[in-house]
């Protein structure tokens, strides 16, 4: 006889710590829901479960779990495995991944992607409102935007300056911030973002079509669903050549630096020098420069 909603003990194992609980934990929902909160390492952490025996039998959906739950005598043994995602290339995720950011409100959900440009100027994903939101990296660092800092909005997109601190400073010291150039590729690239359903650093490989008019590429929309706007979409060498708008759509750097110099063409010297340091690495023509 299967686990009853009588009777069922759930014994769950990560790493070198296991937890129990007889609650009725009837599907793999509320299975997980009571795994996360009791394990709170665990969280913004992809991970499967499965049975604690040889071979081991991972749990997938709702059906596995279901079944697994019936067939078991009063006793349910299962084991957190954590994910270890495929990467296009795994140097790149290892190089990037730092310098890409959650856009975020409070503690409401993700709405955009942000990405590094210097040490202290970054590009995301939203244009309005940005001081209501904060920067939220991998590592867990959360930095604000600087209320009385650089801010350019350039359509859908924003330059902004962050609010640094010392810890902060110290501890990027030797990160390099991503660059972007404006030769697009024939029609692949990778794109790393977050999403509000899954709030850790994705990737999607994908092939794209260009349209030289708009300056804007287009990816396939289905795959591309929960990805927020202002993710970076690199080519083979790891340089940013496009920007995700949404919808599939992403906007080429060309544009957005030409967007650039239509904003900051009557802005003081010191937003100049700003988008000047932010394109410094970059293999891009800005026109304006804070001598002329």
């Amino acid at each position: 006889m299967g686990c009853t909603s009588s009777h069922c003990r759930f014994v769950i194992t990560f790493e070198s710590s296991t937890k129990k609980t007889e609650q009725h934990l009837a599907n793999y929902k509320a299975a997980r829901a009571w795994i996360s909160s009791q394990f709170p390492e665990l969280k913004q952490k992809p991970y499967r479960l499965q049975t604690q025996h040889e071979p081991p039998l991972t749990i997938k959906n709702n059906q596995d779990y279901i079944s697994l739950y019936k067939r078991h005598s009063g006793e349910l043994r299962l084991v957190v495995v954590l994910e270890k995602p495929k990467r296009y290339k795994p140097e790149l995720f290892s190089t990037i991944s730092n310098s890409i950011f959650k856009v975020r409100k409070g503690k409401e959900d993700i709405e955009a992607t942000g990405f590094m440009l210097s040490p202290r100027m970054c590009l995301i994903g939203i244009s309005e409102n940005i001081y209501e939101y904060h920067a939220l990296f991998e590592d867990g660092t959360s930095l604000n935007f600087k209320p009385d800092g650089i801010f350019i909005s350039i359509g859908n997109f924003s330059l902004v300056e962050l609010e640094l601190t010392n810890k902060w400073v110290s501890k990027t010291i030797q990160n390099k911030p991503l660059t972007m150039e404006s030769v697009c590729p024939d029609n692949q690239a990778v794109i790393f973002y977050y999403s509000a359903t899954r709030p850790v650093l994705q990737e999607y490989l994908g092939q794209f079509t260009k349209s030289s008019k708009s300056r804007r590429i287009t990816f396939e929309t289905k795959p591309l669903i929960y990805c927020t706007p202002g993710a970076p979409v690199f080519n083979e060498k790891g340089k940013i050549f496009a920007v995700y708008l949404g919808n599939g759509k992403a906007l080429r750097v060309e544009k957005i630096v030409k967007k650039l110099e239509d904003e900051t063409e009557t802005l003081s010297r010191s937003y100049q020098e700003a988008v000047e340091e932010s394109l410094a690495l970059s293999s891009v023509q800005y026109s304006h420069t804070s001598s002329s």
